[in-house]
Formats: structure tokens, C-alpha cells, sequence
């Protein structure tokens, strides 16, 4: 999703400046700015979510980044900075505790009870077809499963419906009048807010009152008695949610319409009993609905991962790498600019490093690390050579053995750091 809108943006940027202006933006994709605010005002529903398409998000996506330069006053990488906060997040996601099974226990113990009581040790025993159509015909399975099966779906669509809701909430807005500008989100607004806060899905959401915290601001106030707790109990809730969804259907799929289906099979369909195809037919359908609940689940997490790194939750730690990101490209291109390699060596011979300020050499520092691939302390040719050449500058082998002779001036074949700030000096 983020390197679509890298794509995509590219496509906006009329003056090449890097940065998209509303205007810009709204030049070329304005129809789909002005479809977002016409859903805007028949009325949203999470499940319009459904109905978008890949130019409607991207144009969602483009006014979240938008309003984060805005408030961040800096040009930055919006792309990184995304691609940051998803990767952590999905790293959250994925990580499994060995006691997340423990939820599925009971339903294991009673598959495991129905296959003993019909003399089968397993789905892998030689006679594992003896079973087929007994777990639709044992109430104390069939029952707590079904059971189950609605409380998954209710609790996928509630992840999906409550992150969206909150999404949507944070999302600038645009006015066309007198020209295409952003609009604070609807969350700024009190009583959009109040109506939400105090919608009848937030009071039915009893489970996040054990993670209740006092919410330190408005938008913490968005994910319900959870407060100040929301982010991290709603990414938990997707986490065993999802879990729960591909471990069930896996079971199903593998214990109980696998040996169905052996049967059948083995018999033929018109030898089959009857409850043999209902209970197949059955466990079927709830797999298919459950894998329909596991396609929202991208959605929802990118919900998620947007509510959580905006406004008022931007996590620092991504912000100082996307500023880091941008202190060394700027350095970069005033490294690149600065250079002179057509100077004569007798006019560069008087030129040192003492006249740089400490800044200067604190960014030199880190430039310094960008050219010592290796991590070795120094700067071989190759090296100098590979990364002059990624940083846009075009040498060709002579000049790159002609900065290496002039400021390798112990003749060990590497620069070290003071070399390297002395290269940089002659050569500024």
C-alpha cells in the first residue's frame, strides 16, 4: 500500500518539488477527493470501507500524509515513515506466545472426545472415515462450535467496524472553496466525537474494561474505556482474532471435511449417509465464512496502524528516524553541490578540515558511515567509488584514484576519518 501511493503520488507532483500540495493533488485526482466528501455527507458507514476502491485509498492515504507534513512542518518521507510504523506493528501481529493455544483447547478436547467415542484415534488413523458425520450429530460439540462461530464473526466485525470508525474520524477533510485546501478531521469536532464515544457498539464492548486507562487525549478518547490502552488492546484483539480464525479453519478443514470427504471417496456420493453430506456441506460454509472474516483483516490492521501513528499518537521514535532520513539527504546533496573535482592538486594542497564547524562534523560523521560500507573504520576505493557513484555523483575510475591519492596521505590504501574530513575539505 505504501509503495502504491509512492507510485501513484509521483504522478501529482507537478513541480517536481517533492512535495504534493492539495492543489496538486487535487488537479489531477480530483474526482476522487470530491467522491470522498460526497460519501462524506450521505452518510459514512464501516462498510463503505468495502466498497472502495485502489484510487479511493490511495486519496485517503494522500490526506492522512498530507495533514502529517503540515503539523510536522518538515517535508519528510511519508512513505518511510508509514512503512516503519506497519512493520512494527506487523511484527506485533505475527508474534505468537506459546499460550495462545490455550483458547482452543476445549474445542481440540471436544473433536478429540468424538473421534474416541467412535474408536478413531485421529484424522491420521487408517479408519478415520468411521467418523465422518458424527461431530454434526454430537450436540456437545456441534453446539460450543457453532457457538464459537458467532462469537469469531461478531468479534471480527466489531475489530473491523471500530478501527474503521476511528480511521475515518482522523481523516482530513477538504474544502473546495475558494481552492482545494485541508479541513481538520471529525474527531476535532465535540459532538461528532460525543456521538461516537457514546455509540451503542462502544457500550457493548464489556471486555475492554479490564484494560481500562483514563484517556490523555481526544483521540485516545476514540477507542472507548480501553483509553490510553486502546492501541495495544486492539492489535491484540486482531492478533488472536486472526489466530483464532486460521486455527479453526484448519482444524475444520483438516479433522472433520477431511474425513468426510474419505468417505465419500471411498463410498461414492450416492452411497453416502446423509449426515455425512450435511455435516460436510456445514463445515464447508463456516470455512468459507471464516476466510471471508480473514479478508478483512489487512484492512482492518492498516486501520489500525493508521489510528495509532497520527495526531496525537505519532510515535517519536519514527519521527526521529524519517527527520534522521532527512538531516542526511540534505547533508548529502550539500556534500554533492560542494564538491570541485576539477581543481588542480597544487591549489587543493593548502586546504584542511580545521575550518569545520562541530556540526559540520557531526553530519560528516554520519556521512562518513554511509561510505564505510563495510564497518571496518575506513574507506577503501571501491568503497569511495560506490558510494559517490549511489549518491548521484558521476566519476569515472581516474577521478575516483585522483581523490583517493590526494587524501590518502599516509598511503595505506583507505581513508580513515581525518582523512576523509581532509578530502572533503580540499575538494570543497
Amino acid at each position: 500500500e505504501v509503495k502504491n501511493f509512492k507510485l501513484e503520488a509521483d504522478l501529482a507532483d507537478e513541480d517536481g518539488d517533492g512535495d504534493i500540495t492539495v492543489a496538486e493533488y487535487a488537479s489531477q485526482f480530483g474526482a476522487e477527493l470530491e467522491e470522498l466528501e460526497e460519501a462524506e455527507s450521505e452518510g459514512w458507514t464501516p462498510f463503505a470501507e468495502l466498497g472502495k476502491n485502489n484510487a479511493l485509498r490511495r486519496t485517503e492515504d494522500y490526506l492522512y500524509q498530507r495533514r502529517f507534513i503540515d503539523q510536522l512542518g518538515v517535508p519528510v518521507s511519508t512513505e518511510s515513515y508509514f512503512e516503519r510504523v506497519m512493520a512494527k506493528n506487523l511484527e506485533e501481529l505475527v508474534e505468537l506466545s506459546p499460550l495462545i493455544w490455550l483458547p482452543l483447547l476445549p474445542v481440540i478436547a471436544f473433536g478429540a472426545s468424538v473421534d474416541l467415542d467412535n474408536g478413531v484415534i485421529s484424522a491420521a488413523s487408517a479408519n478415520s472415515f468411521e467418523v465422518a458425520g458424527a461431530f454434526l450429530s454430537t450436540p456437545d460439540f456441534i453446539i460450543p462450535c457453532l457457538g464459537f462461530e458467532v462469537v469469531l464473526f461478531v468479534w471480527s466485525m466489531t475489530n473491523f467496524i471500530k478501527m474503521s470508525t476511528i480511521a475515518h474520524l482522523l481523516r482530513p477533510r477538504v474544502s473546495f472553496d475558494p481552492e482545494p485546501h485541508l479541513i481538520p478531521p471529525l474527531y476535532e469536532d465535540d459532538a461528532a466525537r460525543k456521538l461516537w464515544t457514546e455509540s451503542p457498539l462502544q457500550s457493548v464492548l464489556f471486555l475492554e474494561s479490564f484494560w481500562a486507562s483514563p484517556a490523555k487525549n481526544r483521540q485516545e478518547e476514540l477507542f472507548g474505556v480501553s483509553g490510553h490502552h486502546g492501541p495495544e488492546f486492539y492489535i491484540n484483539s486482531i492478533k488472536f482474532n486472526t489466530w483464532c480464525l486460521v486455527a479453526v479453519s484448519l482444524y475444520q478443514f483438516q479433522e472433520i471435511l477431511g474425513v468426510d470427504y474419505d468417505q465419500v471417496a471411498m463410498k461414492g456420493l450416492e452411497a453416502t449417509d446423509e449426515s455425512v453430506i450435511y455435516e460436510g456441506v456445514l463445515f464447508a460454509l463456516l470455512v468459507v465464512l471464516k476466510l471471508g472474516l480473514l479478508s478483512l483483516v489487512p484492512r482492518t490492521f492498516v486501520k489500525h496502524s493508521i489510528s495509532t501513528s497520527i495526531e496525537d499518537l505519532k510515535p517519536q521514535w519514527a519521527i526521529n528516524r524519517v527527520l534522521d532520513e532527512l538531516r542526511f539527504d540534505l547533508a548529502q546533496q550539500s556534500f554533492l553541490r560542494s564538491l570541485e573535482f576539477d581543481k588542480d592538486p597544487a591549489e587543493l594542497a593548502g586546504r584542511s578540515s580545521k575550518d569545520f564547524t562541530v556540526l559540520e562534523i557531526a553530519n560528516l560523521k554520519a556521512a562518513f558511515k554511509e561510505f564505510d560500507v563495510d564497518g571496518g573504520g575506513s574507506i577503501s576505493k571501491d568503497e569511495l567509488d560506490k558510494t559517490m557513484k549511489s549518491m548521484g555523483a558521476k566519476l569515472n575510475a581516474e577521478e575516483v584514484q585522483r581523490m583517493m591519492d590526494i587524501a590518502d596521505t599516509n598511503r595505506d590504501g583507505v581513508l580513515d576519518f581525518e582523512e576523509f574530513l581532509d578530502m572533503v575539505a580540499k575538494f570543497k
